[in-house]
């Protein structure tokens, strides 16, 4: 089986996220099995009202990146209900955190 590498992005400066998106991009570009999480202030970058990144957040399919999470928080539940997100994400289960992080053999995760 191969590794499969998770990258965080938790943060919603523009120029992080897209290189961070970037880096993604180019693992997958390599065949390797890249998914993303979205988390924090991170995750504004998936609603369909946000122009930054938006071409590159569309592309990830694209690339073969389909495992698109974000964290189940009350929080989180209010953004997904009031707006769409770009793309198909994934919920994780805030108990289940630990055994999420424990299948992945790399995790990134760019300031």
């Amino acid at each position: 089986m191969q590794p499969k590498i998770l990258i965080i992005i938790d943060n919603n400066q523009t120029a992080v996220v897209s290189e961070t998106l970037d880096a993604a991009l180019a693992l997958a570009a390599f065949d390797e099995n890249v998914h993303l999480w979205f988390k924090d202030a991170g995750l504004r970058q998936l609603l369909s009202n946000t122009q930054n990144n938006a071409r590159i957040i569309e592309a990830l399919t694209f690339y073969g990146i389909e495992q698109v999470f974000i964290a189940k928080t009350e929080t989180n539940l209010k953004l997904h209900n009031q707006r769409n997100f770009r793309i198909a994400t994934q919920w994780i289960e805030p108990s289940d955190m630990a055994t999420f992080l424990n299948n992945y053999s790399n995790v990134l995760r760019f300031n």
